[in-house]
């Protein structure tokens, strides 16, 4: 959310993330297929619904959504507490350019 700085992360119980002591939870951006390559896509979000469960029932999706300040994450991201690869390389990308973006996007809902 360009307007309050926050961004949505969700958590979920990934099981090739099992190993030693762990967690398989995984704090992560939302993404779409996994492949060997990465593209950013940045986008408006209309509602993060923060704190609510969510996924297909048909696939036994347990999807815990949380909406934090874009600092916190970032911090969090310094701290080693997001280990999920994607999310590092597209937050990585996100504390280079997020003021410039976020800059751009709000001067562009002011014309």
């Amino acid at each position: 959310d360009m307007a309050t700085d926050e961004l949505v992360l969700i958590e979920q119980l990934r099981v090739g993330a099992i190993r030693d002591n762990d967690s398989p939870w995984m704090l992560e951006l939302i993404a779409g297929a996994c492949s060997e390559q990465i593209r950013v896509f940045v986008g408006e979000l209309m509602s993060g619904k923060p704190g609510t469960n969510q996924g297909l029932d048909s696939e036994h999706e347990d999807i815990l959504v949380h909406q934090l300040s874009r600092h916190t994450v970032l911090a969090m991201l310094d701290q080693g507490q997001i280990n999920n690869g994607h999310t590092l390389i597209a937050l990585y990308w996100l504390a280079r350019h997020s003021e410039r973006l976020r800059a751009a996007w709000l001067d562009d809902q002011n014309d």
